[in-house]
């Protein structure tokens, strides 16, 4: 039995340490996945007023922080119990569908796909094209920098800024559209991303690609293709390396909705599967805290949580991060759980078929942003010249409020609790928390852990199976605090 620790992991958001301990041969018998520091911001959160959250909670990160600005005002109204105009959910939805998109596209060209130019591939007869192509500094890793700085533009006009903007508000959005002109440039900045992402990644319209909906049909493109278009190569060279045979999970899968709609629905659906399809509630959610550095007791659903610390070297409790489980079951959250629970043809096939993978969890990020890029246009054309884009609330003495949401890497919620006026309790959780988690209190692996375990590992010293499946998960620890004492320990 021989151990790899990696700390900490790279290529992800923030600080992850991951330890696989392996068998003679190679196979991967335990994990654990370690959050190494700690959040705080729920703690900054007391004693604030109601509207301070969204000041401070969506610098929790500074990669979802429009996510995070999303659901936090999504709770403060659910608190204010007020509504909102409809150009207040369609400048909400274009601004978190503008960072969900990029951070996909990011992601995979920045974060993920380059460890497929590691050494440990080159007998692959794709690895010299996969160089080229993906490695960092290849012609594509910067093509699609260009390309996403100027997506931003977007962000910018109905944001205002990126990242941790401030216009999103419990009644709707600060941001006023009174120039046709501000309109007609974001929709051209829109309309040169799309086009970007239909020459050089897809390498037909995003129309037509959303017509494959098998994996029969899928082939076809490819045999069509024969890997011109970035995204033909990496699902022909990702088989070829054999992502596909790595990285299943508990295959239990949780999506809150994304992207709220005027009518009370959501463009991707909410739900629970677990080998069937379930309606969801987040009545169902809780935190186990056994092996995370918090106080006993600190569990439960997220109303009654707590997040005062409790940090000892001696004891069981391995990571950060609490282990937050629906109907008492770990769950995958992310694009791959959006794509299932919302039925989507293409990806629920290819899982039907196939099952969990790093290879499906990847192509389901990219099926989720061209998806939302497919809509972006009409939010945009949706919008109001002059007309309102925000309803105001008054104050609340006592309440509580819940507000939900997609970021990329997967549902994020946050509740928050008032009394006197001030805020006496926030909890939020977090994709990563979720699928990063420590074991529970049933002893049960989280998500990645899980992923992990079973899969054989070729070279101790060069880890890349564990490294592709901890990525293909797209972790961010970014939401954490330094911590130090007095002597700067």
């Amino acid at each position: 039995m021989s151990k790899i620790t990696i700390d900490p992991l790279t290529r992800v958001e923030g600080d992850l340490r991951f330890e696989v301990e392996c068998d003679e041969q190679g196979v991967v018998t335990d994990a654990r996945s370690s959050g190494v520091m700690f959040r705080g911001f729920e703690q900054f959160l007391i004693w604030k007023k109601p509207i301070d959250a969204l000041g401070i909670a969506p610098r929790i990160c500074g990669m979802c922080s429009s996510a995070h600005s999303y659901v936090c005002s999504n709770a403060l109204r659910d608190l204010f119990n007020i509504d909102m105009p409809p150009n207040g959910y369609h400048i909400k939805n274009i601004v978190l569908a503008v960072e969900n998109i990029q951070n996909h596209f990011t992601h995979f060209y920045l974060l993920f796909a380059p460890e497929l130019a590691n050494p440990l591939y080159k007998k692959q007869p794709a690895y010299k094209e996969v160089k080229r192509r993906f490695g960092v500094g290849g012609s594509s890793y910067r093509l699609m920098l260009n390309v996403r700085n100027n997506f931003m533009n977007v962000m910018g006009i109905f944001g205002g800024r990126w990242p941790h903007n401030l216009s999103m508000q419990p009644g709707g959005t600060s941001v006023i559209i009174d120039d046709s002109l501000r309109l007609a440039y974001g929709f051209d900045n829109c309309i040169a991303f799309k086009e970007q992402i239909e020459k050089h990644f897809l390498g037909c319209t995003i129309d037509d690609w959303l017509k494959i909906k098998s994996a029969s049909q899928l082939q076809g493109y490819l045999d069509e293709q024969k890997n011109k278009s970035d995204l033909a190569f990496f699902l022909t060279a990702g088989r070829e390396f054999g992502l596909d045979a790595i990285g299943k999970g508990h295959e239990n899968f949780l999506s809150y909705g994304a992207y709220d709609l005027l009518d009370g629905t959501h463009l991707f659906k909410s739900g629970f599967y677990d080998g069937g399809f379930k309606d969801f509630s987040h009545k169902e959610i809780t935190e186990s805290v056994k092996y995370a550095f918090f106080e006993d007791g600190a569990g439960g659903h997220p109303f009654d949580g707590d997040s005062t610390s409790s940090y000892s070297e001696d004891s069981i409790k391995y990571s950060w991060s609490k282990a937050p489980r629906y109907q008492q079951k770990p769950v995958e959250v992310g694009p791959l759980a959006r794509m299932i629970m919302d039925k989507n043809p293409l990806i629920l096939n290819m899982f039907k078929k196939e099952g969990a993978s790093v290879w499906l969890r990847v192509f389901a990020r990219f099926q989720e942003g061209i998806r939302t890029l497919h809509v972006l246009g009409e939010w945009i054309q949706a919008l109001e010249i002059d007309k309102p884009g925000i309803t105001h609330w008054g104050d609340v003495d006592k309440g509580e409020g819940f507000g939900l949401g997609a970021a990329a890497r997967g549902g994020l919620g946050h509740w928050i609790k008032v009394d006197n006026g001030v805020i006496s309790n926030y909890q939020m959780i977090t994709p990563t928390a979720i699928n990063s988690s420590p074991r529970d209190d049933n002893d049960v692996h989280g998500p990645l852990e899980s992923a992990v375990i079973g899969v054989t590992v070729q070279d101790k010293k060069n880890p890349v199976e564990v490294l592709q499946i901890a990525r293909s998960f797209d972790p961010c620890l970014s939401c954490s605090c330094h911590v130090v004492d007095a002597k700067g320990k």
